[in-house]
């Protein structure tokens, strides 16, 4: 009469599992109920597999996972260390790394894309200023290819004083008026100045910094904006930077409120005090600038080769046996095909990269 406890094995829990569900169903019932059943039992059979193979198996799964997103990284890694130290000095190509420009964008739309290559030349080169632009033009054509003519070559002469706006907030890269000289020393009248501002990245090797500055110009003025990458010799720079050209010769700022009324969303908190004076910082320069302008690599390059000489008075930048500030420099500026508003060509970045790497050469820089 007492309780017996009754000890299946698994085979015998499985045969008397299947006899019962047959006896209920295959019996008297359809032939899905027959499938079903021996479905059923099967399963109860494959039960018996111990908890520790189930545990290798996904252990193994696990193990074969990680090995994939390892190698998946592995990959990606050594794909963009490739593609760094693949590329010739100078080229900086990262179309999957950098920041693409958004055109439909607003903020975006109207920045041309440019790369500006700088060289400082021992000034003392310039004792003789046309010899020595000429020696630079003959290997520029060439390297290049182009005609380069004496009169295709554009001469500008303008006077330029750098501006502070740390009493609005913020103070930019670089801020600045011109005003434009004719060849015999005469202001140009009319429209003729002109306004630039610029900010760094910061860090400055990233795209994506330069554009947190909105440089955006408000309307009723003439205007470009540019996201240029400055490349040294021994360093390189993204900044973004507008110019207001047109303005009246006798242009000036006077205080904070009207920078942000032409610049309406270059400081990011607002000013608070619109009546602060902007600050002129250090002494006025001159700048006589010649260059040529055109298109190079099949068309797809556009470029602007300059000479930017400083002096301290027209007079001086009037004399072409006067030696130039040491901050002189010459420059190639290109820009991505499409006038600027394109995406980069890898070859085309190359191509001019190889121009500046033989220059930086011919002249030990």
């Amino acid at each position: 009469r007492g309780v017996h406890h009754l000890h299946l094995s698994p085979d015998h829990f499985y045969h008397t599992t299947l006899n019962m569900t047959r006896r209920s169903s295959c019996g008297r019932g359809t032939r899905t109920n027959c499938s079903f059943t021996k479905s059923f039992g099967y399963w109860i059979k494959s039960a018996r597999c111990g908890t520790s193979d189930l545990m290798a198996l996904l252990m193994g799964i696990c193990i074969l996972l990680f090995a994939s997103i390892v190698v998946c990284f592995l990959l990606g890694y050594f794909y963009g260390v490739a593609q760094i130290t693949s590329q010739p000095d100078y080229v900086y190509y990262y179309p999957r790394w950098e920041k693409q420009l958004n055109r439909s964008d607003p903020n975006e739309a109207e920045i041309m894309e440019t790369r500006e290559y700088q060289l400082r030349i021992p000034t003392a080169i310039y004792k003789n200023r046309l010899k020595a632009i000429e020696e630079l033009t003959e290997l520029l054509r060439n390297l290049t290819g182009e005609e380069l003519l004496p009169e295709d070559a554009e001469i500008t002469i303008y006077q330029e004083y750098q501006l502070s706006t740390r009493n609005c907030g913020h103070t930019f890269s670089e801020f600045r008026v011109r005003h434009g000289y004719d060849e015999t020393g005469a202001l140009i009248p009319g429209n003729s100045a002109s306004a630039d501002i610029n900010n760094d990245a910061e860090p400055p090797t990233y795209k994506a910094d330069a554009l947190k500055w909105n440089l955006t110009v408000a309307d009723g003025y003439k205007y470009e904006q540019k996201l240029e990458m400055d490349i040294h010799s021994s360093h390189r720079k993204y900044n973004r930077k507008a110019k207001v050209k047109d303005l009246p010769q006798t242009f000036r700022f006077q205080n904070c409120g009207e920078v942000a009324a032409m610049f309406p969303g270059a400081f990011k908190n607002g000013i608070t005090h619109p009546e602060e004076h902007i600050l002129q910082e250090g002494v006025s320069l001159t700048i006589w600038e010649y260059s040529f302008k055109g298109k190079m690599f099949f068309d797809i390059v556009k470029y602007k080769f300059a000479w930017t000489l400083y002096f301290l008075s027209v007079d001086t930048a009037l004399d072409f046996d006067a030696q130039p500030f040491p901050n002189s420099e010459f420059s190639i500026r290109v820009y991505s095909p499409g006038e600027g508003y394109g995406p980069w060509q890898y070859e085309a970045l190359e191509y001019s990269a190889s121009i500046y790497k033989k220059l930086l050469d011919y002249y030990d820089a």
